[in-house]
């Protein structure tokens, strides 16, 4: 994943019912994600046309694994997201 600020956290959550494992990175002081979505396809994910939430969703060659891409504008901070289903 590449680094498009020099702010940033990692964050995991244990989501039970559905169960659901949610790893997710902010970057703070960024709102530019392109470099992150040509990483994402540089790895085998493509881009889907739509997305339960509002932002960019992808899939790779796991179907239970879905990688989400939002900008919160109010925060000035990029979300990345990968929620596991099982």
């Amino acid at each position: 994943m590449p680094r498009i600020s020099g702010s940033y956290e990692f964050d995991f959550a244990n989501i039970t019912g559905p169960a659901k494992h949610v790893h997710a990175v902010k970057f703070y002081g960024a709102s530019d994600v392109s470099k992150i979505d040509s990483y994402l396809e540089s790895i085998g994910y493509k881009k889907q046309k739509a997305c339960d939430i509002d932002a960019s969703c992808w899939r790779g060659s796991d179907k239970q694994e879905t990688v989400s891409v939002s900008m919160l504008n109010s925060e000035k901070m990029v979300l990345v997201q990968r929620v596991n289903n099982f």
